[in-house]
């Protein structure tokens, strides 16, 4: 079978394809793998030996057994083509869940974000956090926005304006901002990142003609990435149990 030059590898970028058995009578069962690549990676399936046992195995006994019935290799199809890879690799397991028949052992780097069943999706997200399991005192702040500033999703991907609205300017009293030890972005009552503020100065603000009182910030703060990896997308329950992640008019919350 003819590989791909130089010229089509580029021209194809990142790929989903699948083996096809030739023998099979209908379309959709003639797939019996389903993989993603990019240069002439769907050719490295025809040749080679697996053991037993491994995952490989299964594909490479249907690629002998149709060689051996039919004389030839297993037909290649190109399903989708011109993709990143992250693309190829969530269409790759899309894919694998609709098939039947595979000889896929594994279901794709993301075969666990398809084909849920209603208690994985609950087992997955509708899991809050205590506030018990949170190093308190921490403070919720609302990322919704308002008339003068665009909300979270808008500021998601710029470091700079989610870390300044984050941690200030809140009306919250300077005993309590020396206390504290970690400021939540919350949005849409899930946490949506995480600043360490203990140690760094605060910095008190009078009132002015948008705000009538006293105002705290921190001057700065570093990402926990580790904490906010554990509680990123996940609503903080109270001590009562209530959802501490959502706001009243008051737009941010001490716990602890």
């Amino acid at each position: 079978m003819k590989k791909f030059n130089p010229a089509v590898c580029e021209s194809l970028n990142y790929y989903v394809y699948s083996l096809a058995d030739p023998r099979a009578q209908h379309s959709i069962d003639r797939h019996f793998y389903i993989g993603k690549g990019c240069g002439n990676r769907v050719f490295d399936h025809l040749q080679g030996t697996a053991p037993e046992n491994s995952e490989m195995a299964p594909k490479l006994a249907m690629i002998e057994e149709i060689r051996r019935q039919t004389g030839s290799d297993p037909e290649i199809c190109i399903i989708a083509h011109g993709l990143a890879e992250k693309e190829a690799l969530r269409l790759e397991a899309k894919l694998i869940g609709i098939f039947d028949h595979l000889t896929n052992l594994a279901g794709g780097h993301y075969g666990k974000d398809f084909w849920l069943a209603h208690n994985d999706i609950l087992n997955r997200y509708d899991n809050p956090i205590k506030r018990e399991d949170l190093p308190t005192p921490v403070m919720l702040v609302s990322l919704n926005g308002g008339k003068a500033l665009p909300p979270y999703p808008n500021i998601a991907v710029d470091e700079p304006v989610l870390k300044k609205r984050t941690i200030g300017d809140w009306t919250i009293s300077e005993k309590n901002a020396e206390r504290t030890r970690y400021v939540f972005g919350v949005y849409q009552q899930l946490v949506r990142c995480v600043y360490k503020v203990v140690g760094f100065p605060i910095e008190r603000l009078p009132p002015s003609k948008d705000s009538k009182v006293w105002r705290t910030r921190w001057l700065d703060a570093i990402r926990d990435k580790e904490l906010e990896d554990a509680v990123r997308n996940r609503m903080v329950l109270g001590d009562n149990g209530e959802v501490a992640t959502k706001f009243g008019r008051q737009a941010w919350r001490l716990l602890g």
